[in-house]
């Protein structure tokens, strides 16, 4: 990933990024670390942990992590049966990291909007969230430069 220089940084006064649960084993204080940020606003984007297993198994087996356009474009997606024991240490791993992320923060310092909201009415989620975030709202360009970067769990490897 490329940064600005430090010169380049005086106006910044906001960055975001994306944080998955697997990347708390690798760094443990980073919870303990991001929660010493007063000002720090933390948006937990909940999704139905059945659709996330879901998506995370068919992201890994397929190598593609963002899809665009409909489900139905381009070629079909693979079936995947994850077990009974996946999903429930799934179920108890998402459980545990939104519990962690409750307990380190403020109550006011957090927003959890539902991920199936952002995809029915993504102007209104987007808003709610600029608004959390104390952004005034801009026009998007339609342009976005994205890029999956995945760190694996130790369980993992």
């Amino acid at each position: 990933m490329r940064y600005p220089t430090r010169s380049d940084k005086n106006g910044v006064t906001h960055v975001g990024c994306k944080i998955n649960e697997p990347q708390f084993y690798d760094r443990p204080g980073m919870m303990a670390e991001l929660a010493h940020w007063p000002r720090l606003r933390v948006v937990v984007c909940r999704r139905n942990p059945l659709e996330s297993l879901r998506s995370l198994m068919q992201a890994r087996q397929t190598g593609e992590w963002l899809k665009y356009g409909s489900d139905s474009a381009g070629k079909p997606t693979p079936l995947v049966s994850p077990s009974l024991n996946t999903c429930e240490a799934y179920f108890e791993t998402t459980a545990e990291f939104h519990e962690s992320v409750r307990q380190s923060f403020a109550s006011t310092n957090i927003l959890e909007p539902k991920y199936e909201r952002r995809l029915r009415e993504p102007h209104l989620c987007l808003e709610l969230v600029w608004e959390f975030l104390g952004l005034h709202v801009r026009p998007v360009s339609g342009r976005a430069k994205r890029q999956r970067q995945e760190v694996l769990s130790r369980r993992e490897l």
